[in-house]
C-alpha cells in the first residue's frame, strides 16, 4: 500500500477545506533539489491560509548543498495543488503538497 494517497483539490479554497474539514495538522511542503534528491519543510495548518498558498514560502537556497551561495540565497517555494496527496504514515495527519522553485522577483 502506498503511503501517498492522492487528493483531488480544484483550487485553492477546496485546499483550505479539505484541511480543516480533515483536521490536517501539517502540511508537508515538498521539491526536489537539483541532484534529484526530495528535500522538504513542514508548516503547521494553522499558518497556511489563502496568501501563503498563493504567495509561496520563502526559503534560504544556501541550505541546500550545491544549490546557492549564501549572497543570492533566496528562494521561493510554489505550491502546485495539483499535486497533493494525504500521507497515511505520517504520526499525525498530515498531506504533502508538491512544489516548485522560483527565484523571488
Amino acid at each position: 500500500m502506498s503511503s501517498d494517497l492522492p487528493i483531488s483539490v480544484k483550487n485553492i479554497n477546496e485546499l483550505l477545506k479539505y484541511i480543516k474539514e480533515n483536521d490536517i495538522e501539517n502540511v508537508d511542503c515538498n521539491f526536489t533539489d537539483l541532484r534529484g534528491k526530495l528535500q522538504h519543510t513542514a508548516q503547521h495548518s494553522t499558518t497556511v491560509d489563502k496568501d501563503l498558498l498563493e504567495e509561496g514560502i520563502f526559503f534560504d537556497g544556501s541550505s541546500i548543498a550545491g544549490w546557492k551561495t549564501i549572497n543570492e540565497s533566496d528562494m521561493n517555494l510554489k505550491f502546485d495543488i495539483g499535486k497533493v496527496c494525504y500521507d497515511s504514515f505520517a504520526a499525525q495527519p498530515t498531506i504533502k503538497i508538491f512544489c516548485d522553485v522560483y527565484e523571488p522577483g
